[in-house]
């Protein structure tokens, strides 16, 4: 993935929301999922606080806490 193909997605988020981007190299990534478990319990709260979260991991990133759809990289296209 390259930073360019996600920055052009993030770019959409400037003066309106703040990021959360949670990175793993992999999906079964133990600390990875212990994060995503941990923010997932404040999902309401982040919400209120306008925080929009994306998991990125090598050649995909998900955009949301909900979302299963994956969203390819420029360089994966």
């Amino acid at each position: 993935m390259t930073v360019n193909a996600i920055a052009h997605d993030l770019e959409c988020h400037r003066w309106k929301e703040r990021l959360l981007i949670l990175y793993s190299p992999d999906q079964q990534n133990k600390s990875y999922l212990q994060q995503l478990e941990e923010v997932s319990k404040a999902a309401k709260g982040l919400a209120e606080r306008k925080v929009v979260v994306y998991r990125v991991l090598p050649d995909y990133y998900i955009k949301g806490l909900q979302s299963t759809k994956k969203s390819r990289s420029a360089a994966g296209r």
